[in-house]
């Protein structure tokens, strides 16, 4: 967990509290202040959170644990791969459309469209004209 002379804030309650140690991680907007509390120093803010820890003001936030973390990073994983998934299948379909092949069937992505994808043949050479000719006409350039 250490990282060179790095220790990532949410990391400490992980080093600390199997050792024994209470640990509360505060979110700095949580904190309350006066307004006119300005003047800040390491002895002023230790006296501060101190005081503030023992009159109960202080709301520590929730620090994940690992098998959380792991589930947010598969979660997040999943969100990315559908939209990798929806992208392709956006550029899919413009290239077809792009090429005047249309599914005629009800149900796009369904097993029969699948199928009916992978029985088209169509020439490298004419979809990279028809795609280079699409391009240049949204620039305005003319054959």
């Amino acid at each position: 967990l250490l990282r060179g002379w790095t220790v990532w804030l949410l990391d400490v309650p992980v080093i600390v509290v199997p050792l024994g140690v209470l640990c509360y991680v505060v979110a700095p907007s949580l904190i309350p202040k006066k307004p006119g509390e300005r003047v800040k120093t390491d002895k002023r803010d230790s006296l501060k959170l101190t005081q503030l820890l023992q009159s109960g003001d202080l709301n520590p936030i929730y620090v994940p644990a690992e098998e959380d973390e792991a589930v947010r990073d598969l979660s997040r994983a999943r969100k990315a791969a559908m939209h990798d998934l929806n992208d392709a299948r956006y550029r899919l379909k413009a290239l077809l459309l792009r090429n005047h092949i249309q599914y005629t069937g009800k149900a796009d992505w369904s097993l029969k469209h699948q199928r009916w994808l992978t029985e088209i043949n169509m020439c490298l050479s004419q979809a990279t004209l028809v795609d280079h000719n699409d391009r240049r006409r949204q620039i305005g350039l003319t054959l």
